[in-house]
């Protein structure tokens, strides 16, 4: 929505959002656990195990709600922008994936669970670039385990990356 001709716009959408969080270690959560605590997150010791792959992934339908500034006001896609606001989601679904070794032969794992991951997020939104290609970076307010069953110290997302549009 044009505020002031092509230089002030209110950025508005919907969107896929597709979240991966690799973990360091060989950790596992459980998909049927109420909470996500120590207790139930576990931490596989077995040393024939080689994990290659350990993540834990998430996605949402995202809504941003951006003020976006342009120098140029004829050509955007000749024109640095930067925009700041929020961006909101909701989470569709939840899994984790697994690739590990043992003894030579390679496994895969694939399993769909709620993982006691908060349903709704929000967040700081800031976009800075050049024409088709955007530096972003996302912090969010709500913590990715949901308040209630999550994590003792909540944990709380940055995102960062690039975007590139057509």
């Amino acid at each position: 929505i044009r505020l002031y001709k092509n230089h002030v716009i209110l950025v508005t959408g919907l969107g896929v959002e597709w979240n991966s969080y690799n973990f360091r270690k060989n950790i596992m959560l459980d998909p049927n656990a109420e909470n996500t605590n120590a207790t139930t997150i576990t931490i596989d010791t077995n040393t024939s195990v080689k994990y290659i792959k350990n993540q834990l992934k998430a996605t949402y339908v995202k809504a941003p709600l951006l003020l976006e500034f342009n120098t140029n006001s004829t050509n955007p896609s000749k024109s640095f922008h930067v925009a700041v606001g929020a961006e909101f989601g909701y989470k569709i679904d939840s899994w984790t994936k697994q690739k590990f070794e043992i003894d030579d032969y390679i496994y895969k794992s694939k399993r769909h669970s709620d993982y006691n991951i908060s349903n709704f997020k929000y967040g700081l939104s800031v976009r800075a670039g050049y024409g088709g290609f955007t530096l972003f970076t996302n912090y969010l307010y709500t913590p990715l385990f949901d308040k209630e069953k999550g994590t003792e110290k909540p944990v709380f997302p940055l995102t960062t990356g690039i975007a590139f549009t057509f």
